[in-house]
């Protein structure tokens, strides 16, 4: 459920056995999963479904297919022989 604040960024997620409140501007969910992993938790993905938002965007950016890239982006030569 919306909270009817004006962006149109909090929710209150109704399940069982307790409601969740989802933030996100703050990206913030009372599950805590989505500030412990950095992917956003089941009740979040709830959230950014009703607002109309795609739940990638919502992602820590080390999670990214840039950052991934990023990582392997350098080239290692290899050496000539196990003993080097």
């Amino acid at each position: 459920m919306w909270s009817g604040d004006i962006k149109y960024e909090k929710f209150e997620i109704h399940g069982w056995p307790t409601n969740m409140v989802v933030d996100l501007e703050k990206r913030l969910c009372t599950y805590s999963f989505w500030q412990l992993s950095g992917i956003s938790c089941v009740h979040a993905c709830a959230a950014l479904t009703r607002a109309g938002k795609r739940s990638d965007k919502f992602c820590h950016k080390w999670l990214t297919m840039e950052a991934y890239n990023d990582t392997y982006a350098f080239y290692i030569n290899p050496i000539l022989s196990q003993a080097l």
